[in-house]
């Protein structure tokens, strides 16, 4: 067969702009420059449309559910298996309509593309960015050991987006289908030279970017500032995202309970990180499961250096004195104590900036990305 005339499908789980959607356009863009042709179905329409018309992408949109989610009555678990049953039929016909060769599913949160593809006895490939419960507390519907039964028994490959979730689904996967590739982390330039008003006043300013949850534990972040001002220290913080409004009332509780609003700032959901990163000192990446950390890598690409929790995906991409520093995992006082360090000695924090740009760029990229990526799907294309 001719490899430029493969045909691959991506089914995804939302139409928003968040990290995994990103990383599917990653997976477009790489695809395409080998000369395949990329088709796209989602569960509704989102922001990441506009995404796909301008890249010219044939898509379509069949309403399935997510086969996860967070203590779901048994009733409603049971509604959206019966509704995802259904669903596989205009997947299928959309995948025969479009002549697709292979299948991939961007996430472990939706599967009527694993079911559809094996329906028309083409090749799937699941692609898994998440650890599932431990980053988003989500439970599967028909339970972990029938749903990764049937994720192993319906997919020719599962790609890691880290060895940590690598290590985790090898337990309930055949561990010879797992393959590990890193994203790229694409920066658009133009939106990396936007500009913003500075007010840098603080000796170290920091920054944490994701959806505001527990999860995330922006928490530690707030404790570790107020724990600093205690101590004179000349700090701010500034927290990009929205999400839980409970957990962001807990965040502003702590904030007026240690008197700090003056260095704490809420700048709310922004399509365009990277200038606040740019206008900062030091990125926390504070989540106790992060799969991988796409902020992480767009930040060390903007030359700043990270402190992160030693766990998940953060302990792979942090490498210790070299391009940031780790803390113990929800210990607010030791995150507090890294940020110290990087106020007293702000050449070595630059340096490891530096250092941080030099290796994400090196190692990060698109060439690289393309490159295993064709190796994991070109021989289930021969096979």
């Amino acid at each position: 067969m001719n490899m430029r005339s493969i045909r691959i499908c991506l089914i995804l789980h939302s139409a928003e702009m968040w990290g995994a959607e990103r990383s599917s356009l990653e997976l477009i863009d790489a695809l395409r420059v080998h000369g395949w042709d990329c088709f796209v179905v989602l569960p509704r329409g989102g922001p990441l449309i506009r995404e796909l018309k301008r890249r010219g992408l044939t898509f379509g949109i069949v309403p399935y559910k997510w086969w996860v989610g967070k203590s779901l009555p048994l009733w409603k678990q049971i509604t959206y298996a019966l509704w995802n049953i259904l669903m596989i039929i205009p997947v299928a016909i959309k995948l025969s309509r479009w002549k697709c060769n292979i299948v991939i599913t961007n996430t472990i949160t939706t599967c009527v593309g694993a079911f559809a593809a094996n329906l028309l006895r083409r090749p799937h490939v699941w692609y898994i960015r998440e650890f599932g419960y431990e980053d988003h507390g989500l439970h599967f519907h028909l339970g972990s050991k029938l749903s990764h039964w049937l994720m192993d028994r319906l997919s020719s490959v599962f790609i890691a987006n880290s060895q940590s979730i690598a290590h985790k689904y090898q337990r309930y996967l055949t561990p010879s289908k797992l393959k590990l590739v890193y994203q790229p982390v694409i920066l658009n330039k133009a939106l990396f030279d936007e500009q913003l008003s500075t007010d840098h006043i603080a000796k170290i300013k920091c920054i944490l970017v994701g959806s505001i949850r527990n999860g995330k534990r922006q928490e530690d972040a707030v404790r570790a500032i107020a724990n600093l001002v205690r101590k004179g220290k000349s700090v701010e913080l500034n927290i990009i995202g929205e999400g839980d409004q409970k957990y962001k009332e807990y965040l502003f509780k702590i904030i007026n309970e240690n008197k700090i609003e003056k260095n704490v700032k809420f700048s709310g959901y922004v399509e365009n990180p990277l200038p606040f990163i740019k206008n900062s000192d030091v990125l926390l990446m504070c989540s106790k499961s992060e799969a991988f950390g796409r902020v992480t890598i767009e930040a060390m690409k903007a030359g700043k250096p990270v402190i992160g929790a030693r766990s998940g995906g953060t302990a792979e991409l942090i490498q210790e004195g070299f391009n940031g520093l780790l803390y113990e995992p929800l210990n607010y006082k030791d995150l507090a104590n890294k940020i110290e360090y990087f106020c007293e000695n702000p050449e070595l924090a630059k340096q490891m900036g530096k250092n941080a740009q030099q290796w994400a760029t090196k190692r990060f990229n698109q060439a690289r990305y393309g490159q295993e990526i064709m190796s994991i799907l070109e021989p289930l294309i021969k096979a």
